[in-house]
């Protein structure tokens, strides 16, 4: 899987998957839940996976904003915890 070896090649701190169908794809995973997800597969990576924004998803714009606004914190988390 091209995508799985450029993540372990280039080890980003988060991969944002954009759209569940998209993470349930690479991951082989049948189910997964918005946001954080608590197994990488690329190991090391922290993966995400938020909605789109397309005009045909079904939910409203602060559900995904509110899905969004969690990667900063994330990161934040991520940084102080490598930092110690």
């Amino acid at each position: 899987m091209q995508l799985l070896n450029k993540l372990q090649t280039y080890q980003p701190k988060l991969a944002c998957f954009v759209g569940k169908g998209v993470y349930l794809a690479y991951s082989g995973k049948k189910k997964a839940a918005w946001g954080l997800q608590p197994d990488s597969v690329a190991g090391g990576v922290l993966e995400f996976a938020a909605p789109s924004s397309s005009g045909l998803v079904r939910m409203k714009i602060s559900e995904i904003v509110d899905i969004y606004k969690e990667i900063p914190l994330i990161m934040k988390k991520k940084q102080s915890i490598s930092e110690r």
